[in-house]
């Protein structure tokens, strides 16, 4: 299940996050696929890239690293009755 497979992803970005800061550059994006580091590269499209060659159909986990985790925050238009 990819869902599943996501999460593993990303608990494994998140417990390697400190070592990441320390082994790249910030701003590089770090890709993980089948809860493995593949690499970490200067461009999300070059990130992408090698996700797809790694894991193909599967799921993969692309995220920036910084030194702080900034939070999205995405507001959806509702009615007001």
């Amino acid at each position: 299940m990819q869902v599943a497979d996501n999460r593993t992803n990303k608990a494994a970005y998140e417990a390697q996050l400190p070592n990441l800061r320390q082994r790249y550059p910030l701003g590089h994006f770090a890709v993980f696929a089948g809860a493995a580091l593949v690499g970490a590269y200067p461009s999300y499209g070059e990130a992408l890239r090698h996700g797809y060659e790694r894991a193909g159909k599967a799921d993969f986990f692309v995220k920036q690293i910084t030194q702080k985790e900034e939070v999205q925050h995405v507001a959806t238009p509702f009615a007001v009755a």
